[in-house]
């Protein structure tokens, strides 16, 4: 994994159509941390009024993602290596580098089975 790469990466929602405004945050979960939309309500919280998007990325996955754009820079190092547009999908969720400037990644993430549900 590349050197403070998970402060260099912004995680946004891809549930939202064209509108990219939507960052992911981390929230506690029953078990552990994972990225959620900011318009994600738990069933375990208060906030129950308006419709809930599904989108997450657990850590573990989130890592993952970290090391398969490591790879996409092909030995170059990620900050030498221009990955916008760069895409890919594993175990159901699809990733797309929005923006790749100065080290610094926009990438746009959906996974398809989380609202499925």
């Amino acid at each position: 994994m590349v050197k403070n790469s998970w402060n260099n990466v912004i995680l946004v929602c891809g549930n939202h159509g064209d509108d990219h405004s939507h960052e992911m945050i981390l929230k506690q979960g029953p078990h552990s941390l994972f990225y959620s939309c900011p318009e994600y309500k738990s069933i375990f919280g208060d906030d129950h009024e308006g419709r809930s998007c599904n989108n997450r990325l657990t850590l573990v996955d989130y890592e993952k993602m970290l090391d398969a754009l490591q790879d996409a820079a092909t030995g170059n190092g990620i900050e030498d290596t221009d990955l916008t547009g760069f895409r890919y999908t594993s175990k159901g969720v699809d990733y797309r580098v929005l923006e790749h400037t100065g080290g610094k990644m926009k990438v746009l993430m959906l996974n398809r089975k989380a609202i499925a549900k």
